[in-house]
């Protein structure tokens, strides 16, 4: 993916309906499954931007990775290591 594709990805994804239904899904989702660990470890492959990052976080230890070193300048500056 290209940099000013993860620049209007990074803009968008806090606010825009898509993002934030995706978010919700995906919360839904791990919080089904989550309940059954006491601290599952989770891993975010392909991350992107980072900002599913917020939603997995609360249901475990999250790890993130990415092969594109931009996407990864993205999540960094959401705060994530």
């Amino acid at each position: 993916m290209n940099i000013a594709e993860y620049a209007e990805m990074y803009k968008l994804e806090s606010f825009y309906w898509w993002f934030v239904a995706r978010r919700r899904l995906l919360d839904s989702l791990v919080s089904a499954i989550a309940h059954e660990f006491k601290r599952p470890a989770i891993l975010d492959v392909g991350c992107g931007t980072g900002i599913n990052f917020s939603v997995l976080g609360k249901h475990g230890d999250t790890f993130s990775c990415d092969a594109s070193e931009e996407g990864l300048r993205f999540s960094k500056g959401r705060g994530i290591d």
